[in-house]
């Protein structure tokens, strides 16, 4: 990495903290208060622009009550083995604000207790739709 961008897997973590704090319905005021920092500091986490420590990372999962783990699924999906190196493909920024958006948390949590079937005729309307 060149410096002047963060890093894929920083952005990435922070994707994933941002998630989880909006899942459980707390400000980026409360989870800094929570560990200690500013919600300044919280957003920066959340952009990637800062790396989060492993200590900053185990106050994010105590006060989030999550483990490790979360805050690095889905990165493997992202990365291509070249050589002793590897390729980051990232996900499209809309995918990921869409997701960290009201309306896309309202609506994953909706699908999610949604029935099988219900599902399968809400991707097929939108599937249809222009």
């Amino acid at each position: 990495m060149d410096g002047s961008h963060p890093h894929p897997v920083d952005v990435h973590v922070g994707a994933r903290i941002t998630l989880a704090r909006k899942r459980s319905g707390i400000s980026q005021t409360q989870l800094g208060s929570a560990i200690g920092v500013t919600f300044q500091q919280v957003q920066k986490y959340e952009k990637g622009t800062n790396r989060v420590s492993a200590s900053a990372m185990f106050e994010i999962m105590q006060a989030l009550n999550l483990s490790a783990s979360h805050f690095f699924e889905g990165l493997a999906e992202d990365y291509i083995g070249v050589g002793n190196g590897c390729i980051v493909e990232p996900k499209p920024p809309e995918v990921d604000a869409f997701v960290n958006g009201k309306e896309g948390l309202q609506l994953i949590k909706a699908l999610v207790n949604a029935t099988p079937r219900v599902r399968r005729a809400i991707s097929e309307l939108l599937t249809h739709l222009p």
